[in-house]
């Protein structure tokens, strides 16, 4: 009988089979998603969805076959279920009043979409969420995360778990520094010498796969705290029991090998650090390492060894800042202690985007404006300088404010202080007992995460947050571990009975379903969406997606797309072809419409330009609407002959926009699209104007929309208001800044049409160096007024930019002749540069030119003892020398001679 027994608790063969499938999906996720560009792209994201469903599937199916099966209650739960229930909630088709209620902002937002139903040409709006494609994505990483969690937290069974998921932590992060530092040396552009991502380069900072150095720094800071913990805890001395308990070969590991390859392990760490450039993840990284640190301090059995740590963390950080053999990493620490906000934020465009993400909380409050749509609804607040997309609030908390409203808000808030509050009670714990370094460890990861995402978005990097997760469900179990007794292997659970043993399987493959069927059309898409990308954009990537803090990449770039089309029918037909296998992929990709439809323009407009009427879209629009008559048919008919075949592609234009602003209503240029293609429909005027005003209210900044505006404002006699728009799109970007010029100034601008575009856009230099080199002959106040221009500009700059502005200054005082500006335009340049050489033989040059025989004698001295064989300045000194002779001036003076003789 007894035997019976012992056979029926024997774990089947299928059960350590399921096991193992467990533990290495774990790993998987661990030590592979931070490959797959942190897991911010698409197929990084299925990764993620893949893996949680196989890791918490196996865990599932193999607590059907146990003997006994137990389930734990998981800390906060009412919290993440009622997080996974808000994503759905704002998913539901409303009443216009409760919507109305819950989100007055949209009535405004949208007017076209809440009019009459007889006067607007779309289904009105119905639900919170302004981009539900987006929502149902973000919910399905969500859902990831939550059966990730749930799974990890019941699988730390005794201390010795928790100290297994601190050591793949460590490991984790060491690889990714190795590979960091292998591929910032001996990699180049693309990802992994694999990946060609289309608007981030592998190349600048040591970032390994990340498409963001901040994220790869991150991921560091995440490890280093383990890290620490597991060299203590393998380099310390070892009592008698434990080494006859672990062995002689243990006992060998204590020795200097372990050493060296710990050494060795955290110089590698802080030098990826370093490389990385990152002001954020050197904070973030220098604050878990204090912690980590200030953990062992603490307690007195753990305090030489955490000294010993300290003066090993200073040593290693000083090593590799004064190695020349270490990776640059270019004033990212001086930025940091010099504490100047201006330093810290260059160009001002965190504190704008912060500023701007208020305004959008002050109208999406009650409810958000859903999940996953910062990307879309940012622009409507934002006015950047450049043409630039924040894909991202660049701060965790203000996102989830925005997106989920104050219930999400309230929700994250509980959820951090429920985390703090039990990083509390464990240090306080374990500082009694023998798991200091081991809460320490966990407690540096957990504050580095909390810290860095109230500036960046580290929570929105599935590999940064599934590590933090670990760390969250190890507080938790390490807290409930120890609180019993330092020696207890695990805590008394709750036994589930044979019928729930299968609910949390079918739970995972009901989820598990939904989570799928989001997510791997949106990875097959990406495929054909990159090629798209990379035929549309031929810039360089690493001049794309630069924040003003020193770094790149920290949010994707997509400049307008009329704009940056290149005037090719060949790259038109090529995109349209990946644009449809896009949406073949993913029928729910909104900018795919958006992008299709513009496509579609460029390629009438193209063709139409060279058919036998060659009248442009616009002007068909306006033979169109004056056309019109009640003969519906008739009209339709005629429009059909004016246009040919390529009537087909404005019908597809018009399909593909309409389409764009169903799935989402702020896909501004869309209502652009609509508005040519229009005509089409019979359409009258007032709907023109309504799409219009639609674009305007959506993307408010946009330069492309504003110039649409400006422009039908100028053709109707409202001079004031078109010149408004145009002065607003003017600002928004050097290529919608060019359109307008060409609008104002014409082929041929006469000196009346300059002096309004002066007046009443102020030009920069850079604009007035353009103007003056596209005329034969300038005129004389368009010198000046660069002049001055530039003057403004370099006493508002400083270092090269300034120099630069100086040069221009005294190229455009001499050029008019005012000899005294143009000389004291040098002298400041030569104030900031004293050794620019190319300055100094230009002063030389001109004061030859003004007869200022000294002065120029002084200048070409200087630049002869840089390039004796300068063969321009050579001649110019025999021309003073003959000078010199005619006039009995000064003596004659060898210019080798005088080199000689200087140095």
């Amino acid at each position: 009988m007894e035997r019976l027994q012992q056979r029926n608790h024997r774990p089947w063969p299928l059960t350590r089979w399921l096991a193992y499938v467990e533990t290495t999906s774990l790993a998987a996720l661990i030590f592979g998603l931070p490959w797959i560009l942190g897991g911010r792209h698409p197929w990084g994201r299925l990764y993620l969805v893949v893996g949680a469903l196989i890791f918490t599937g196996a865990w599932s199916l193999r607590n059907i076959f146990l003997p006994a099966t137990h389930w734990r209650k998981i800390p906060g739960w009412p919290l993440l279920l009622l997080g996974g229930i808000l994503p759905l909630f704002q998913l539901l088709p409303m009443a216009p009043s409760l919507l109305e209620f819950l989100s007055p902002r949209l009535m405004n937002l949208l007017p076209l979409h809440f009019a009459s139903p007889g006067s607007s040409p779309f289904f009105p709006w119905e639900r919170l969420s302004l981009h539900p494609s987006a929502t149902q994505a973000a919910w399905s990483i969500y859902i990831s995360y939550v059966l990730f969690f749930a799974v990890v937290y019941q699988r730390l069974h005794s201390v010795g778990d928790v100290e297994r998921m601190q050591r793949w932590i460590a490991l984790s992060s060491l690889l990714m520094a190795i590979g960091g530092l292998f591929f910032y040396w001996f990699g180049g552009e693309r990802f992994l010498t694999l990946y060609d991502h289309p608007l981030y380069s592998a190349t600048g900072e040591v970032k390994a796969s990340f498409a963001n150095h901040n994220h790869f720094a991150h991921l560091l800071a995440l490890g280093i705290g383990p890290w620490l913990w597991w060299m203590m805890n393998m380099c310390r001395g070892r009592t008698r029991e434990q080494v006859r308990r672990t062995g002689a070969n243990r006992q060998y590991l204590q020795g200097t090998p372990l050493w060296l390859f710990f050494v060795g392990g955290t110089l590698v760490i802080i030098s990826a650090v370093w490389g990385s450039g990152s002001r954020g993840g050197l904070l973030v990284f220098g604050c878990a390492s204090l912690i980590g640190v200030a953990g062992l301090l603490a307690n007195p059995t753990t305090r030489r060894q955490g000294i010993y740590l300290l003066v090993a963390l200073a040593f290693g950080g000083s090593f590799v800042m004064w190695s020349p053999r270490a990776p640059a990493s270019p004033d990212a620490a001086a930025d940091l202690l010099s504490g100047d906000v201006e330093r810290l934020d260059r160009q001002g465009l965190r504190r704008q985007l912060w500023a701007a993400e208020m305004r959008a909380i002050h109208d999406f409050w009650r409810m958000g404006s859903g999940f996953g749509t910062h990307r879309e609804v940012c622009p409507t607040y934002f006015a950047p300088p450049v043409d630039r997309e924040f894909t991202h609030a660049e701060s965790g908390y203000l996102q989830i404010f925005l997106e989920g409203g104050l219930p999400a808000f309230v929700l994250l808030i509980t959820g951090v202080t429920l985390i703090l509050q039990q990083c509390s009670r464990l240090l306080r714990t374990t500082f009694e007992g023998q798991h200091a370094g081991l809460a320490a460890s966990i407690v540096a990861s957990i504050a580095a995460s909390l810290l860095h995402a109230a500036f960046d978005f580290v929570w929105y990097i599935p590999s940064l947050m599934v590590i933090t997760l670990v760390q969250i469900a190890c507080l938790f179990r390490l807290r409930e571990l120890v609180s019993v007794s330092p020696s207890t292997s695990s805590v008394p659970l709750q036994p589930l009975g044979l019928q729930l043993r299968f609910a949390p399987l079918a739970v995972v493959l009901f989820l598990g379903t939904c989570m799928l069927r989001i997510q791997a059309p949106e990875a097959l898409a990406a495929l054909h969406w990159d090629r798209y990308l990379h035929a549309t954009f031929s810039t360089d990537k690493s001049q794309q997606g630069t924040l003003g803090v020193g770094g790149r990449d920290a949010m994707a770039t997509e400049w307008d797309h009329k704009a940056a089309q290149p005037d090719t029918t060949d790259v038109w037909a090529v995109q349209k072809e990946h644009l449809i296998r896009v949406l073949e992929a993913n029928p729910y990709h909104a900018r795919a419409h958006a992008r299709l439809a513009a496509t579609y323009l460029r390629l009438f407009e193209q063709r139409q330009s060279r058919s036998e009427n060659p009248l442009p879209l616009r002007e068909i629009a306006k033979t169109a609407h004056a056309s019109a008559s009640s003969d519906v048919h008739a009209w339709k008919k005629w429009l059909k002959n004016l246009t040919g075949p390529r009537i087909e592609y404005l019908q597809q234009a018009s399909w593909h926009a309409r389409r764009a602003v169903q799935l989402c209503p702020l896909q501004g240029e869309a209502y652009l699209y609509l508005r040519e293609t229009a005509f089409l429909e019979h359409d009258n005027q007032n709907l023109q104007d309504s799409l219009l005003e639609q674009a305007l209210h959506t993307r408010p900044h946009h330069g492309t929309i504003l110039l649409e505006a400006g422009q039908t404002a100028w053709e109707r006699g409202d001079f004031d208001r078109g010149l408004a728009f145009f002065q607003r799109a003017y600002a928004t970007s050097p290529e919608h800044g060019a359109r307008v010029r060409r609008l104002i100034l014409g082929n041929e601008p006469s000196p009346s049409r300059l002096e309004f575009f002066i007046r009443e856009f102020a030009p920069s230099s850079d604009v007035f160096g353009t103007l003056i080199a596209d005329m034969a002959d300038p005129p004389e106040f368009l010198w000046q007024a660069l002049a001055h221009q530039a003057v403004r500009e370099a006493r508002k700059s400083d270092g090269r930019q300034a120099v630069e502005k100086w040069r221009l200054a005294h190229a455009a005082f001499r050029e008019i002749g005012q000899d005294a500006w143009a000389i004291k335009a040098a002298r400041s340049a030569l104030a900031l540069q004293p050794t620019d050489y190319r300055i100094r033989r230009q002063l030389a040059e001109y004061f030859a030119e003004l007869g200022k025989i000294p002065e120029a004698r002084e200048e070409i001295t200087w630049c002869l003892r840089r390039q004796p064989t300068d063969q321009t300045l050579l001649r110019l000194w025999k021309q003073l020398e003959t000078i010199d002779s005619e006039t009995d001036v000064s003596r004659k003076t060898e210019p080798v001679s005088l080199a000689a003789r200087d140095s």
